[in-house]
């Protein structure tokens, strides 16, 4: 069965956790880009402001908050079965 990469598992962590974590990632990084571009796009058409925001935020996600995110909620993620030892406990 497929588990974390490089790692044998019980596969990928139930969906609501993803969405958990995900959602733990994405309000706090659409709160900031809203505040600090807010004054910069009232300018733009109303359909102009949620397009940018998307072209940042969507980046941001996958290569900088995600991994980060997704390491920091490792344990939560994937948690040690009975009978298996905890990552690092060797």
């Amino acid at each position: 069965m497929a588990g974390r990469p490089g790692r044998p598992g019980n596969g990928a962590p139930a969906r609501w956790k993803t969405a958990l974590v995900s959602a733990a990632g994405i309000v706090p990084l659409l709160e900031a880009v809203s505040y600090l571009l807010a004054p910069r796009l009232a300018g733009l058409p109303v359909w102009g402001r949620p397009l940018v925001s998307v072209l940042l935020v969507i980046p941001l996600m996958q290569y900088a908050v995600m991994p980060v995110l997704t390491r920091a909620a490792r344990p939560f993620l994937y948690p040690a079965r009975a009978g298996q030892p905890l990552e690092g406990a060797l």
